[in-house]
């Protein structure tokens, strides 16, 4: 793989940082264009809570001008009456009703109230009577509160009805009618800015919108590509304000930040390419030729780099002469020095190999060796088989290169350990494993468990002819194992287990690694446990003289699969 020129990788710093100003300045526009539109979001919601409050309560006094009209005895008497002559008599009555109410509703232009199949009388306005026609079949199928968008005489009317009842029957109909545009009007009043719109909605459709183009759509829509919206019911009208927020601010910030961000963009890359020049004219060329010299010393083609015209630089290849001069004198002495410590190295690291791998005692392989030779011998080829396969198998577990194994390969281990004894002992004793399976589930060192079941045979059931027992417990209790190794065999004399606790004191200040058989000992075992798991782990011993021996091993915190 071809390795970067010194310009190249000083090129792609430079890219670099370009890169990361425009990533600063990305961020910087993102975070700023969110606050604004927060703040923007915010005021609009405050303008919108106004502006609704205001509106709806202008139509709610539709409401209920509305309502009492239909509930007016003059008004239910008007609507009930057949009698020409009476009708028109009782209309002057409701005239004088009429009258006082005129001021509540300066925005209705008609008024009229429909009392029969072909009866209507008109209070407020000038309407014609095809007008009127044209109203009446618009508003009869229903009595109930109820939108009219209606053209009249080439002008557009927004209309609210309601019915007349005396008692449950329906005799009647109140329709009031208002001009679109001052409707319109009355919404651009309220038009805080230019992505404020305001709308009146009836039946899921803009009737009339401070922004005529609105007008005519659905409510939904007229909330596409939109940033907020709000909205409330007018009461039991028909009405509902719609206030929303349009993209449009958002679209012109963003097209400014892409006009900036691309200006920034073509200064940055200008000045890129004049500060790239001037680097390489006046630093870059230099070096190389300084290098290119460095490298033909290195290969023996030159003895000396030669003079540069740049004051910096030659006073730099002078220094590199020197520097190459007194090397060429200190190669002999040090490379012989190199050789020496790389020596040193390989004796120590051999040091650690071998003793890592005197796992399981030379002691131990020669008998076993020997126990097979007698079986093959008296012709039991079938156990030494056995045997063969148990002592291959453990000594390619104690030279094995890690250092942690899983915690039930550990005890499959010692049962293959625990079969090779129980045939060199003729079957005077038994091992009875009783483990958790959540070992399954951890790591632990090699060659921690395998010692103590050894003592255990060879120094509590060695005299034992038959019966001895030796039994292993392991326990996982959340990250902490606890592993008991007890047998029946003779114990430990008092004065000897004293030497031995104290020995297990001592180990706890003296790290040094004893060499040889004692590798496998319980002190090295115990300081072995604890420079893994610290202080709170390591071994514990009772034992009492002709009932056997107990040795606890705690390792607190052990590796989970």
């Amino acid at each position: 793989m071809r390795r970067l020129t010194l310009k190249t990788k000083l090129q792609f710093i430079i890219a670099a940082l370009f890169c990361a100003v425009l990533l600063v300045w990305f961020l910087f526009f993102a975070y700023s264009r969110y606050t604004l539109m927060e703040n923007t979001k915010q005021n609009a919601e405050q303008a919108s809570g106004q502006v609704i409050s205001v509106l709806e309560e202008q139509f709610l006094e539709l409401e209920r001008l509305s309502f009492l009209i239909s509930q007016s005895e003059l008004v239910v008497d008007f609507a009930a009456e057949d009698d020409f002559f009476a009708y028109h008599l009782k209309a002057g009555e409701v005239y004088g009703l009429l009258d006082g109410f005129q001021d509540r509703a300066d925005f209705v232009e008609h008024l009229t109230i429909f009392s029969g199949s072909d009866t209507y009388y008109r209070f407020w306005g000038g309407m014609g009577n095809t007008a009127a026609s044209k109203v009446y079949f618009a508003v009869s199928p229903t009595r109930q509160p109820h939108e009219v968008v209606i053209t009249l005489e080439g002008m557009q009317y927004i209309g609210y009805t309601i019915g007349i009842y005396r008692g449950d029957e329906a005799i009647g109909t109140i329709v009031m009618l208002m001009e679109e545009s001052k409707l319109r009007g009355l919404l651009s009043a309220y038009h805080a800015n230019d992505a404020l719109r305001i709308s009146l909605v009836a039946a899921e459709q803009v009737i009339t919108s401070s922004v005529p183009e609105l007008t005519g759509l659905s409510k939904a829509e007229a909330l596409r590509d939109t940033v907020f919206a709000d909205s409330r019911k007018v009461g039991f009208t028909p009405f509902e304000i719609l206030v929303t927020m349009d993209n449009t601010a958002n679209r012109h910030t963003l097209g400014v930040f892409l006009l900036v961000a691309l200006a920034t963009a073509a200064v940055f890359l200008l000045l890129f390419l004049v500060f790239t020049r001037l680097l390489n004219r006046s630093f870059l060329a230099p070096m190389t030729q300084i290098m290119q010299g460095v490298e033909q010393l290195e290969d023996g083609s030159e003895t000396a780099l030669p003079r540069y015209p740049e004051e910096n630089f030659d006073r730099l290849a002078e220094k590199i002469n020197r520097m190459t001069l007194r090397l060429s004198e200190r190669t002999k002495s040090l490379y012989e020095a190199k050789l020496a410590v790389k020596q040193a190295e390989i004796s120590r690291q051999e040091a650690v190999i071998i003793s890592l791998k005197k796992q399981i005692s030379a002691h131990f392989t020669v008998n076993v060796l020997g126990v097979i030779k007698r079986l093959a011998e008296l012709g039991k080829m079938r156990e030494s088989a056995e045997m063969c396969d148990g002592l291959s198998y453990l000594l390619r577990y104690a030279n094995a290169g890690d250092e942690f194994i899983g915690g039930l390969e550990e005890i499959f281990t010692l049962e293959q350990y625990v079969s090779i004894m129980q045939i060199r002992y003729q079957n005077r004793f038994r091992v009875v494993f009783e483990v958790d399976e959540q070992l399954g589930d951890i790591f632990i060192p090699r060659m921690l468990i395998q010692p103590l079941i050894e003592n255990a045979i060879s120094h509590g059931l060695q005299a034992m002819e038959s019966g001895g027992l030796v039994r292993v417990r392991a326990r996982l209790l959340g990250t902490r194992l606890c592993v008991i190794v007890e047998d029946n065999g003779v114990g430990i004399p008092a004065k000897q287990l004293d030497e031995l606790r104290e020995r297990l004191r001592d180990a706890e200040e003296n790290t040094t690694i004893l060499a040889g058989l004692e590798q496998v000992a319980l002190v090295n075992i115990h300081r072995r446990v604890q420079s893994y798991y610290g202080p709170r782990s390591g071994l514990t011993i009772s034992s009492m003289q002709n009932e056997g021996t107990q040795v606890t091993l705690v390792m607190d915190g052990v590796a989970t699969a």
